[in-house]
């Protein structure tokens, strides 16, 4: 090997082949090798690096991921991916890769835009080598909890960001807030400035000290920043840092200063001059941070072009943007023909496919896909199926992706007539209605019909199509096509069973009518679809009519209507929906005079017993665009005229009016002001308010407790000659019992029985529950004793219990007792709960001779005892010290096999007769007892 020893030091360098040169200044021979590319370190295998991403910075990274893979992939020539599945960005070096710091660089680049950085600040790490990201937290300065956290992350913040922004622009960093996590982007010496003002605005110290020591320090930075040598020969900057950690080591920066510039620099002007030409000098230097606004919006441009989407079979990845339009390139050469995979290997691919999907490995199965796709083989329609269906299981969204590819891959390329079963079709169309795919299911019913099959049922991919595309016009439209171009097929098929499996039912034909009316609203697409059900032999029905003439309403077609009105008649179907959806179409096209027309033709039309026309959502969507365009008056006119038609055919339930179902509607809406407003224009044009109306304005009143409107509107009503309905009564009995009126709860119930109404219950046991809830037993036992013998009322023991319960859980024994013995005298059968209330009664007042006489009485009726009541009685006797009863309670408990808590009844003796004397127990010739 020759050595070149000439005496210069700019000696070409020696190229990768491995040839070096010789540095042979002051005569010592030495080699100059270059510096080692990436790719030929680590024994020419790629580095890599990989950087989680948190879930909060999915969104921002998918929206600006063009502005992070350009830098990364053009300018540092670093190979990056996002792996959806492990959710990180990994990045990789290349053959052309430069230097091995691009990698870390790059890394450091992404870790700092997934802190929350913006994308023109993080850039710098990539572009200089002095820029650090410092991060620390709140509690590593001073513990604080509770509010002082909260206020010490305002100081931090300031109002609308003023105090970290001005941070920002003095000490030339960036700073990012998260909750009680600060990071901080610039160099050295910049971040542990704006480190010690952070901290000193956690321990508390007010903004305005903390910027005080700001421009200190700043003035003090910009005047020891840049230092030039005085020897005119090597003018040149000594790693110079202007608040903004840049290094300039040439002289080609400084030539194209003025010299006066440097000698003012260099210390010889006066302090004012220096400052003046330091920011002359920022203008002519490079600065890699710029000032920020106090603005926390930050606008960047990308530009959109093809990104190359690494380890993917489906293109483009979620992250890749839509290509932008090319110029037209020429015809690509014809690709070589595939290379052939002998049989065995193919039969071998299919049984690892078929083992992978029973063992869960989707990873496996897909590759197993692959290599036969890349064969230019399809696996048998077993195991597409069962590959599609494995895919679909999960719900994920790669594996919805590749169950996508792979069946319009099947559609397209299969020789088999049926590629894919249409269970795994099915099932392939559900994923993507669950997951609110519209596109790709458009996109794969298309290839389901390009590919020359005999189409699947309907069942299976036009209902999950209408469900995704009913709510979009452009969707439905699209869809439109295609059902179009299914059901001329389905009309050329000449077998008619393979038509009947193929054609859509009447719900789905119905579906199909109702976008078209409802969402498109087009009359021509309406009478298509008319056409097409005719076709493939599905007959309309009256739901199919409704929407035709809700569209011909809408679209101002009378003609039509009329038609329709006619061959509703001739073929007998129910006129109902035909009405509603007429309704509705003239509301949308705001005919309010047609709208009254077909409400008052609807009702003249009822007969009595039938049922009305009109529901709730009817009503609710009247009185909605009535009140909207301020239609007031022309809604009572409609009531009004409404109430003479009903009074005429003598419709008079009032829940099925229309002036009720308007005016509840109304209240529904929250327009009460509104639906008394109605109550008053009838009554000033002089019509006689019918009690449809009142009603629902009355139970409002009381809902809300306006307890002076409901009285008042009460007075109208009797003033009318009119008679609540026992609905009305129920929501006056509420009202009052809510506001604890008990007398007016019991006046109105009286007239409720004095006006023979036939349901009583409802307000009946509003009473007792509201007395039961305030605890007057006493209000109870008179009102039950005043209705007892109304036979509209079915009052069983459990009242009764009530009563007694309430007795004695007040303390009130007497009266427990006397209302037990007017239960028993109107021939009421106590049960056990009566039996046990007492006990519990006479126990807590420890008067236990009157349970004594209880059970006397109770063992002589025969009651029917269970465990919980010969406890009871048992516990109370011996407490009460009668042994000779308790023993009756005892040979009772063994007739009827009953367990006795021995123990339980041995300590409440011991507790209450612990000083009771042997001698004395035998002077009263107490029997032995046992236990």
């Amino acid at each position: 090997m020759e050595v070149d020893k000439a005496p210069t030091a700019a000696a070409p360098r020696a190229s990768s082949s491995g040839a070096m040169a010789v540095d042979a200044a002051g005569g010592v021979q030495k080699p100059l090798f270059d510096a080692l590319m990436p790719s030929e370190m680590g024994g020419g295998r790629p580095q890599y690096r990989k950087v989680q991403v948190p879930p909060h910075r999915f969104a921002p990274l998918k929206k600006a991921w063009l502005e992070i893979y350009t830098p990364v992939y053009e300018h540092m020539k670093v190979d990056i991916r996002m792996n959806l599945k492990a959710k990180r960005v990994e990045l990789k070096t290349r053959q052309d890769t430069p230097d091995v710091s691009n990698l870390q660089k790059c890394a450091d680049f992404v870790h700092a835009f997934m802190l929350g950085f913006d994308i023109a600040d993080a850039v710098a790490l990539l572009r200089l080598d002095d820029l650090y990201v410092d991060s620390f937290e709140i509690k590593d300065v001073k513990t604080l909890r509770g509010e002082h956290k909260s206020r010490a992350i305002g100081r931090l913040s300031g109002k609308g960001g003023k105090t970290k922004y001005a941070i920002e622009n003095s000490t030339r960093t960036r700073i990012v807030i998260a909750d009680t996590k600060i990071h901080i982007l610039g160099s050295f010496v910049n971040i542990k400035v704006a480190r010690d003002s952070l901290c000193s605005l956690i321990l508390g110290s007010p903004a305005g000290k903390v910027y005080s020591k700001l421009r200190a320090v700043s003035a003090r930075l910009a005047e020891s920043t840049i230092f030039f040598l005085s020897d005119p020969f090597s003018r040149s900057f000594c790693k110079a840092d202007l608040r903004g950690g840049f290094q300039v080591k040439s002289q080609t920066s400084c030539k194209s200063l003025p010299w006066q510039t440097l000698e003012h620099l260099n210390g010889r002007a006066s302090p004012p001059m220096r400052a003046l030409h330091c920011l002359r000098l920022r203008r002519l230097l490079y600065l890699p941070l710029n000032a920020r606004p106090f603005s926390s919006s930050s606008s960047s441009s990308s530009a959109t072009h093809e990104i190359p989407t690494v380890y993917s079979f489906l293109q483009p990845s979620i992250f890749a943007p839509r290509p932008k339009p090319q110029p037209p390139s020429p015809p690509p050469a014809p690709d070589p023909a595939p290379r052939a995979l002998p049989v065995a290997d193919a039969v071998a691919l299919e049984e690892g496919l078929f083992a992978a999907v029973a063992e869960d490995r989707s990873d496996d199965a897909w590759l197993a896909f692959k290599s036969l796709a890349a064969a230019s083989l399809s696996p048998s329609p077993p195991a597409a199926a069962a590959l599609v269906t494995h895919l679909v299981a999960g719900n994920h969204r790669l594996g919805l992706k590749r169950a996508f590819a792979a069946a319009v891959f099947l559609l397209e390329k299969s020789p088999h007539a049926s590629p894919l079963p249409e269970a795994a079709l099915e099932a392939l169309f559900s994923s993507l209605l669950a997951s609110g795919s519209t596109g790709p299911a458009l996109a794969l019913a298309r290839a389901l019909l390009g590919c020359g099959r005999r189409l699947p049922a309907f069942s299976a991919w036009g209902r999950p199509l209408i469900e995704l595309t009913r709510a979009d016009t452009s969707s439905f439209a699209a869809f439109l096509k295609v059902f179009d171009e299914a059901c001329r097929l389905m009309a050329e098929e000449k077998s008619l069973s393979v038509v009947a499996l193929m054609r859509p039912d009447l719900a789905a034909s119905n579906a199909v009518l109702q976008g078209c009316c409802c969402l498109l609203g087009s009359v021509k697409d309406a009478e298509r679809v008319l056409e097409i059900m005719s076709a493939v032999g599905v007959s309309p029905d009256a739901e199919s009519f409704g929407y035709l003439a809700f569209l011909y309403a809408w679209r101002a077609v009378p003609s039509r209507v009329d038609e329709l009105d006619k061959l509703l008649e001739a073929l007998g179907f129910s006129k109902k929906g035909f009405f509603k959806k007429l309704v509705s179409g003239y509301l949308k096209c705001c005919s309010f005079e047609s709208v009254s027309s077909i409400i008052l033709r609807a009702v003249e039309e009822r007969r009595s017993g039938d049922v009305s026309a009109f529901d709730d959502e009817c009503y609710t969507e009247v009185a909605q665009c009535f009140v909207d365009n301020g239609r007031i008056r022309e809604l009572a006119q409609l009531i009004i005229q409404a109430q003479e038609i009903e009074l005429t055919n003598q419709l008079l339930v009032v829940d099925e009016s229309v002036g009720f179902g308007i005016v509840n509607a109304c209240v529904g809406l929250g327009l009460l002001n509104k639906a008394h407003n109605i109550l008053d224009e009838m009554t000033a044009q002089g019509a006689s308010v019918g009690l449809g109306i009142y009603s629902p304005i009355l139970k409002a009143y009381c809902k809300e407790q306006k307890t002076a409107e409901a009285a008042q509107l009460v007075a109208e009503i009797s003033a009318a000659g009119l008679q609540l309905d026992a609905g009305s009564y129920d929501a006056l009995i509420d009202a009052s019992m809510t506001a604890h009126d008990f007398q007016s709860a019991f006046a109105l119930f009286k007239d409720m029985r004095e006006a023979r109404l036939p349901d009583l219950r409802t307000s009946y046991l509003t009473i007792m529950t509201g007395l039961t809830e305030n605890n007057r037993p006493e209000l109870m036992a008179s009102f039950l004793d005043a209705v007892v013998d109304d036979p509209r009322i079915e009052i069983a023991t459990h009242d009764w219990n009530s009563i007694i319960h309430a007795f004695c859980k007040v303390g009130r024994l007497e009266d427990a007792r006397r209302t037990y013995r007017r239960m028993v005298f109107l021939l009421f059968v106590p049960n056990n709960q009566t039996y046990l209330s007492l006990i519990n009664g006479y126990l807590s007042a420890e008067k236990y001779f009157y349970v004594l006489i209880l059970w006397t009485e109770v063992r002589r009726k025969g009651a029917d005892f269970n465990h919980e009541l010969i406890d009871s009685f048992l516990y109370a006797l011996v407490k009460g010290g009668f042994f000779d009863m308790a023993m009756q309670v005892i040979e009772k408990a063994q007739e009827l096999k009953i367990f006795v808590d021995k123990w339980r009844h041995k300590q409440a003796f011991m507790e209450t007769h612990k000083k009771l004397k042997v001698a004395k127990l035998r002077k009263r010739n107490f029997r032995k007892w046992k236990l």
